[in-house]
């Protein structure tokens, strides 16, 4: 009986983690999951022809990985060519934004170094997003310290 609450004790230890990871199939999926869990996705690119969304973030220092799928190119193209919200950026830079995230781990889904090569990177306040236009689906990171 003892080793059954020891076990028990373990996997309930081990299932416990910082991070909390979210996906949802439809924008209405999202828009149903309530402000606070919706708040960590970049709402200014979002609309109803979005879909696809994962996003992951700890806990302790709000740093997130994310990414959704978006249907009109041009919509998305107007919303990132605003400079006034978004300014390109070069990989060096956003490899600094990877340096100082420790937690969460950068997840499987989440583009390699080497995908990113030759795609478009923004960034907005503490937002970096990488655009993949042939799977047209934007990547992004949210990072408490620049």
């Amino acid at each position: 009986m003892t080793l059954c609450f020891i076990g028990l004790f373990f996997v309930l230890m081990g299932s416990c983690s910082d991070n909390f990871e979210q996906s949802y199939k439809t924008f209405s999926e999202l828009n149903s999951s309530g402000t606070r869990l919706k708040s960590w996705f970049p709402d200014d690119l979002l609309a109803n022809e979005c879909y696809d969304f994962k996003e992951i973030h700890n806990l302790e220092n709000s740093n997130s990985f994310g990414k959704f799928s978006y249907r009109n190119s041009t919509r998305m193209d107007s919303a990132l060519f605003n400079k006034n919200n978004y300014q390109e950026i070069s990989i060096d830079s956003m490899n600094l934004v990877f340096t100082k995230i420790v937690k969460p781990k950068r997840p499987d889904w989440f583009l390699s170094d080497e995908q990113i090569i030759g795609k478009k990177i923004y960034r907005h306040n503490k937002i970096t997003l990488i655009k993949d236009e042939g799977n047209k689906t934007i990547y992004f990171i949210y990072i408490t310290i620049i």
